[in-house]
């Protein structure tokens, strides 16, 4: 009788010891979950497309970033006119197809060779008025001819 007993006991200990092993399953709640806030991917601005940043009104503000892509080749750069509004900065990204070219913007402090590879030119467009760009590096016999406008409005 007795042993009935110490195995009653033993078995009720075991079992009792089992239950007691399993976790106890607490309810999700947010402080346990991890929050993931997605952030926008930045995209690339194509050339000539105009970036305008909001403000928190839905106003615009007047300046903007203005991009272009040009490209020089005896004696030309292409596009050769490029329009932007004053105080837009502007951000060209120039290279040549053939040789060494320069561009140079006088009044706004713009002087910069370049070759095959591209080369970034950025200012800002503070004053209105019709401006002439050309080449700032010798480049062969129609090097003076080598001329671009620049429009502020």
């Amino acid at each position: 009788m007795m042993k009935k007993i110490f195995l009653l006991l033993i078995t009720l200990f075991i079992l009792v010891g089992c239950t007691a092993q399993q976790p106890i399953q607490a309810e999700n709640t947010l402080a346990d979950q991890e929050v993931v806030m997605e952030q926008p991917v930045p995209t690339e601005a194509t050339p000539t497309e105009e970036m305008i940043v909001e403000t928190s009104e839905g106003e615009t503000p007047k300046s903007a970033i203005k991009e272009f892509t040009v490209e020089a080749y005896r004696f030309e750069f292409e596009p050769s006119t490029i329009e932007v509004n004053e105080g837009d900065t502007v951000r060209i990204t120039i290279k040549s197809r053939d040789v060494e070219h320069g561009i140079s913007i006088p009044e706004f402090k713009v002087n910069k060779e370049f070759g095959k590879d591209p080369v970034i030119v950025e200012f800002v467009a503070d004053k209105k008025g019709t401006y002439t760009m050309f080449c700032s590096e010798y480049c062969g016999k129609g090097h003076k001819e080598m001329k671009g406008t620049l429009i502020v409005k």
